[in-house]
């Protein structure tokens, strides 16, 4: 029983300070913080495995399940807001799409669909585009929204679960990136007696 307790014990983060520099990285792009800090391997696996996850999911879900609603719907901006629990305001695009939320823990990846939201309104303007990204996560029109869910399998509703977990699975990098490996304590101690 105190050996089991011991070894639970001896086991200690390997780093005093955060480091929020990498974490910070890793919120941008997975993997990102690691390879920062001269974790390489592990790094690119995080870089690859956690992009594969999430545009495979895109892909699945015949690249429009990540998104936020259109901007008729955000602008202007006094209109943006739901008022919820207790009268606190929300804005309107994510209490629509709560799954959001996960899919932008990808980082820069998920990140154009806030600006897509913003941009125009896919029902009066749809070939409008912001620059450099173009309908890069612009939120599908109505009628694409409602044939995929209804003509569709549930590949579609499967998807948006593969780019959310993807997105989940970043805080877990990031908090690697900001505090590090665990390593045991009496090699961490014997290597600062030296």
């Amino acid at each position: 029983m105190e050996s089991s307790d011991q070894n639970v014990a001896t086991r200690l983060p390997c780093r005093e300070k955060p480091d929020y520099l990498a974490a910070s990285l890793s919120l941008l792009v997975p993997g990102l913080g690691q390879i920062y800090q001269r974790r390489t391997l592990k790094g690119l696996l995080f870089l690859v495995s956690l992009n594969f996850l999430f545009f495979y999911g895109w892909f699945l879900g015949s690249r429009s399940n990540v998104y936020l609603p259109r901007a008729e719907q955000c602008v202007p901006f006094k209109t943006n807001v739901v008022r919820v629990a207790f009268g606190l305001p929300f804005p309107k695009p994510l209490y629509y799409r709560w799954q959001y939320f996960g899919q932008a823990g990808m980082g820069l990846v998920a990140w154009p669909a806030i600006l897509q939201c913003y941009w125009a309104d896919e029902e009066n303007e749809p070939e409008s585009t912001p620059p450099l990204i173009g309908k890069y996560l612009k939120a599908p029109p109505e009628r694409e929204l409602n044939r995929l869910q209804t003509e569709g399998d549930a590949s579609w509703e499967l998807a948006w679960v593969f780019t959310v977990a993807a997105g989940l699975l970043n805080l877990l990098v990031i908090y690697d990136a900001l505090c590090g490996p665990a390593v045991i304590a009496a090699k961490a101690s014997k290597s600062q007696a030296d």
